[in-house]
């Protein structure tokens, strides 16, 4: 009887599937495996084994806006100017004939710039104070005295801006009560202010309620006075004003 003997190469190369081995190395490497003496490259759909997976970037979804909006005083006094004022000069839409959506829903405030009338004589105080602050034991008291003499037909502009530790340093969510009054601004007749600010347009249903006003039409935007709709004393300039 012939009894057939291996061979050291024969040895060698026989290799089964149970001993199927991946190669240990890293990189491109690590997608080989050796069967019988050969070199097979594994099939990965053409990603490699250690590629890095790319999920798609957070984006964000509310879109942001700045502005400045002008407005006339056409009688001199005391302003309060509310949270809910803010919103609505800001812009809205006529859903009805008698209702003004207004389409913000966070603000956060630069800073007011005011123009005494030329035709005013003497001297005219412009003052603003800032209500419903944080912290109101440690904000600086802010007013300016604008003198126009006879003849000057040129006048100063007058710049406030929010305190550090005052709400409206912040940006304010459309959460809090409209009825807030945020400042009060003092202003002789015929001033001209300009309020610059920054708001976030409505995303998720987080906003205001609708606003009642008379002779709206349906699907127009509007903007109201900085004073407010029913005071209507500081009328915006440029715009379709309500």
């Amino acid at each position: 009887m012939m009894q057939r003997v291996e061979s050291k190469e024969e040895k060698k190369g026989a290799t089964s599937f149970s001993s199927l081995r991946s190669d240990s190395s890293s990189g491109a490497e690590r997608d080989k495996i050796t069967y019988e003496g050969l070199t097979y490259k594994r099939d990965l759909g053409g990603m490699s084994s250690n590629m890095k997976i790319s999920l798609p970037p957070r984006i964000p979804t509310t879109q942001s806006c700045s502005k400045v909006m002008r407005f006339l005083c056409k009688t001199g006094g005391t302003y309060p100017i509310s949270l809910g004022s803010l919103y609505y000069a800001l812009g809205g839409i006529a859903t009805s004939t008698t209702s003004l959506q207004c389409w913000a829903s966070s603000i956060k405030l630069h800073n007011i710039k005011t123009w005494n009338s030329a035709l005013s004589s003497g001297s005219d105080t412009t003052t603003v104070d800032w209500a419903y602050t944080a912290a109101a034991g440690f904000i600086k008291d802010e007013s300016y005295c604008s003198s126009t003499p006879l003849g000057i037909s040129v006048t100063g502009c007058a710049v406030f801006t929010p305190p550090t530790k005052s709400l409206l340093n912040d940006w304010l969510s459309s959460q809090l009560n409209s009825s807030n009054n945020v400042f009060f601004i003092t202003v002789p007749t015929g001033a001209i202010i300009d309020v610059h600010i920054s708001y976030t347009l409505e995303n998720l249903g987080v906003t205001y309620g609708p606003l009642t006003v008379s002779s709206a039409t349906l699907g127009r935007a509007y903007y109201t006075s900085l004073d407010g709709y029913a005071s209507s004393q500081l009328t915006q300039q440029g715009v379709l004003a309500i």
